[in-house]
């Protein structure tokens, strides 16, 4: 009854405790994903997103990423982000083309939400989508946190090609802060030959990246190869 109450205090906490129900926590949500009207069928889907271990759950919810109620589709695209299954990362990949663009956002957003193990697909949309999806993938991907996630950031920024993204990419690097501060770092220590080229992305990074750029200059080997690097690191201290 509490999870068809029109109370939001006592659905949320009703939601909140199906997961410990177990099997029947979870008929109890599927039940509602599916059978319920679109209120309830929303409401359904946020409690089923919470069985992340249950491998029952993702095909239910992929089923509903094509409903005829574009909330409800929506509501189970990003449910999947919640659900880490090959079969869902493969579904939000081909719902990253959708005619759609709240399905294509909510898709993206879901794939990122997959962290590490999404980052596969995540490379190939980039390569195969285009600014119009790499765009606010980024925007996605700033918010992410994700080791694995800020790698793609870095390949994007130290790849030869400059796609026609790469302020995007940049932009979510600087979400990263410190840590993104330290990635370009690390990059530049081993590539020293791309200094005139990512260095600049480091100095733009100043007001997080001062501390980690001392840090590397106190440490960096007497070599003449780092000179570039060198540079960079005081330009970047200079303007922290």
């Amino acid at each position: 009854a509490a999870l068809r109450s029109r109370d939001l205090v006592r659905v949320n906490i009703a939601l909140g405790a199906l997961n410990a129900y177990g099997p029947r926590g979870r008929e109890l949500a599927v039940q509602l994903a599916t059978n319920g009207n679109e209120r309830e069928q929303l409401r359904g889907l946020a409690a089923l997103a919470a069985f992340k271990g249950d491998e029952t759950v993702a095909p239910i919810v992929i089923r509903l990423t094509q409903s005829p109620s574009r909330l409800v589709a929506q509501a189970a695209t990003r449910a999947l982000g919640q659900l880490p299954t090959d079969a869902a990362r493969t579904t939000l990949a081909g719902l990253v083309d959708s005619r759609l663009s709240s399905i294509r956002h909510a898709a993206m957003e879901a794939l990122v939400q997959q962290g590490d193990s999404a980052v596969p697909i995540l490379r190939r949309v980039l390569n195969e989508g285009g600014r119009t999806v790499a765009g606010p993938l980024f925007t996605y991907m700033a918010q992410s946190g994700a080791p694995g996630v800020l790698d793609l950031i870095m390949e994007t920024l130290t790849s030869d090609l400059e796609p026609v993204w790469y302020q995007d990419a940049e932009r979510a690097l600087q979400a990263y802060g410190e840590a993104g501060a330290d990635a370009i770092l690390a990059h530049l220590i081993e590539n020293p030959q791309d200094a005139s080229r990512i260095g600049p992305v480091l100095e733009r990074l100043a007001h997080v990246g001062s501390i980690a750029a001392g840090h590397s200059l106190k440490n960096m080997p007497m070599e003449r190869r780092l000179d570039p690097v060198r540079e960079i690191i005081m330009n970047t201290l200079a303007r922290g």
